[in-house]
């Protein structure tokens, strides 16, 4: 009996020995363990992203960058050799890449469309084939001023089924004579949060249209930002502007226009600086067909950068059309 119980006594002491040892083992031993547990991932804090404020961000640039040509004609020659070349792209294929990397793009188009519009190399009633609303859409032009004096050379009818062409395909055109019917004028658009407006007037056929236009400026500038003004005006193929033409552009500066577009004598005539506003008195032709001299198949595209309602930077690029009426870039 006294045996049996210091056995118990043993085995007991032995167990109670190896219980704190593990213990203490444990203790020892938990550190480590509890790095080597993998605790579930932490969620980190949602930040809202900044468009999902309702505080608009500010514009990255308000930089406006205005591309501008002169005469555009797609009849005679040029109608003819897009039918040869069954490409109606193709005198805009050398310079489509510069008007397309631009805000806005402006140009004068001389010939209204018609259907059928006649082959020929003669004569001064100016058509487009409607085929060439091809080439036109694949320019990168967006503005077309129809304020000249051959947009009616296929009547009132010419000039109204031009305008439904144009719209119908994204482009503007731009007149702001009630002689044509009712005026699309001014044009106004907003781009990169600025209001802007084109007016543009025949002086060739309409002359005494000067106290219109002055009076038109007037009003509309107090509604925008920019207002760009078109002219078809001047004498062809002279050099310079007359003094009348001069007297005229300061006096449109002086009621509120910020720039001055001039077109019409198919060459290109000096730009002028004034009021630190720019007057562009002629661009010279950008599509025509008049091979017979260098200066009518020389042509300028200016680019014009706005900030701020000012002129930041201007650039001037000459092309020069070649016998088969594709304008190309001669000079940066």
């Amino acid at each position: 009996m006294k045996k049996n119980f210091l056995r118990f006594l043993v085995f007991f002491d032995l167990c109670l020995s190896v219980a704190v040892f593990a213990f203490a083992l444990s203790y020892l031993l938990k550190p480590t363990l509890l790095k080597n547990l993998k605790t579930p991932p932490q969620i980190p804090p949602i930040i809202p992203h900044p468009l999902s404020s309702k505080q608009k961000l500010p514009i990255s640039s308000s930089k406006l960058t205005l591309l501008l040509s002169g005469d555009i004609m797609l009849g005679r020659h040029v109608n003819i050799k897009m039918h040869q070349k069954n490409d109606f792209n193709y005198p805009f294929q050398k310079i489509s890449s510069i008007f397309k990397d631009a805000d806005l793009a402006f140009a004068n188009l001389e010939s209204p469309f018609a259907n059928p519009c006649p082959k020929t190399s003669t004569g001064m009633r100016f058509c487009a084939d409607t085929k060439s609303l091809e080439g036109l859409k694949f320019s990168g032009l967006k503005i077309f001023n129809l304020a000249n004096n051959h947009i009616l050379n296929f009547d009132q009818k010419g000039l109204e089924y031009t305008i439904n062409l144009l719209s119908e395909n994204d482009l503007s055109p731009l007149y702001c004579h009630e002689n044509y019917g009712t005026p699309l004028c001014p044009l106004r658009l907003e781009i990169k949060n600025q209001s802007i407006a084109f007016l543009g007037y025949d002086l060739t056929i309409y002359p005494k249209l000067e106290e219109k236009i002055l009076d038109d400026i007037k009003k509309t500038k107090p509604q925008v930002d920019l207002l760009f003004v078109s002219l078809h005006w001047g004498v062809e193929y002279q050099p310079k502007p007359t003094p009348a033409q001069t007297n005229l552009a300061h006096q449109i500066i002086d009621a509120g226009a910020d720039l001055l577009i001039g077109h019409h004598p198919h060459v290109i005539q000096p730009p002028e600086t004034y009021q630190d506003k720019l007057i562009l008195y002629s661009l010279g032709n950008l599509v025509f067909d008049q091979s017979w001299s260098e200066e009518t198949k020389t042509g300028l595209i200016a680019k014009i950068t706005f900030e701020d309602k000012k002129i930041t930077q201007t650039k001037f690029q000459k092309i020069y059309i070649k016998d088969q009426y594709q304008p190309e870039i001669i000079s940066q």
